[in-house]
């Protein structure tokens, strides 16, 4: 029964150290993930700050010249078409940016907000209309023309 009873209290013992273990390694876990996360947003935001971005003056030419091409694409192709839905969401992202630009805003401010003009078609569609991914090849379109 002696036995029985130190046997006991040393299981109860032993599994207040397995949970206390348990417990600390979940909260290592959750902190690495969410330090490893934060890293990875610096170093995004770190990336896209030593990008040489064009001035405005250099990038609204570029620009215009987006939103003209595909502007002229779109009276070839049918309405409501894969095709005349992304040259909509094309130059409706470069004339945001562009517009963004000429009120005095960043280039890489001025990618991210132009994002949601593309994503509806320019307050036309519901702003889920358009892909996450067809998104970010628009953003990495934009910044391939207007970085140096």
């Amino acid at each position: 029964m002696d036995c029985n009873k130190k046997r006991n209290e040393h299981m109860k013992h032993h599994s207040s150290k397995v949970g206390i273990l348990i417990c600390l390694s979940a909260a290592l876990i959750v902190l690495s993930l969410k330090t490893a996360s934060a890293q990875h947003i610096v170093s995004k935001d770190q990336m896209e700050q030593s990008l040489h971005w064009k001035t405005a003056e250099e990038a609204i030419p570029v620009l215009k010249t987006q939103i003209d091409t595909w502007h002229a694409k779109l009276p070839g192709l049918q309405t409501g078409t894969p095709e005349h839905t992304n040259a909509m969401r094309h130059a409706t992202y470069f004339k945001a940016i562009a517009q963004d630009m000429l009120r005095g805003k960043e280039v890489s401010e001025c990618l991210e907000n132009a994002l949601p003009w593309a994503a509806s078609l320019g307050g036309t569609r519901e702003a889920t209309f358009t892909s996450k991914s067809d998104l970010r090849s628009l953003y990495e379109e934009a910044k391939g023309l207007l970085t140096k």
